[in-house]
C-alpha cells in the first residue's frame, strides 16, 4: 500500500535564556573619573527571542591582591569601583579609587536578566593601565 498525504508540522517558539558567549576583559586607565567608560564595547548578552529587553545588573566586585586571591572590593577600598547601567550594559568608572600602583586587576560578576526572568551571568576582567603622573612636592617641615 502507499498514498500521498499532507503532513503539517507547527513549530512553536520557545523562550530562551540570555548568554554570554564569553567572559569579557577590559582596560582602564588609572585615576579615570567617575563616569568614565571601560573598554570599548558594553558586556552585552546574547539572546535568540526577538524583541526581549534585557536588563544587566552587578552582582559581585573583587580586587586581586597581593597575596594572590580574589577580595571584595569594597572590603580592601572601602567602596566599589565600577558599574553597569542596567540597559546599555556599558561598565563605567563609578568612584576615582583607581591607582596602578595599589591595584592592577578587578573582576566584576555581571547578570542579564530577560523580560521573562531568565538569567545568566559572566565575568568582567578589568586590568588598571599605568599613567605618567606629575612629579608632586612633599612639604619638608622646617629643621
Amino acid at each position: 500500500m502507499s498514498g500521498d498525504g499532507v503532513v503539517t508540522i507547527n513549530v512553536g517558539d520557545v523562550q530562551e535564556p540570555p548568554a554570554y558567549p564569553v567572559d569579557f576583559a577590559f582596560t582602564v586607565n588609572e585615576n579615570s573619573r567617575t563616569w568614565t567608560p571601560v573598554g570599548r564595547s558594553q558586556a552585552v548578552s546574547q539572546d535568540e527571542d526577538a524583541g526581549d529587553e534585557q536588563e544587566y545588573l552587578k552582582l559581585a566586585e573583587e580586587v586581586w591582591t597581593a597575596d594572590g586571591k580574589w577580595v571584595a572590593t569594597e572590603k580592601i577600598l572601602g567602596n566599589d569601583v565600577f558599574m553597569i547601567h542596567a540597559l546599555s550594559a556599558q561598565v563605567s568608572v563609578k568612584r576615582n579609587l583607581l591607582d596602578y600602583e595599589s591595584f592592577k586587576t578587578f573582576r566584576m560578576t555581571i547578570q542579564a536578566k530577560d523580560s521573562n526572568d531568565f538569567t545568566c551571568s559572566a565575568y568582567v576582567h578589568i586590568s588598571v593601565n599605568n599613567v605618567d603622573e606629575p612629579p608632586q612636592f612633599i612639604a619638608i617641615p622646617p629643621a
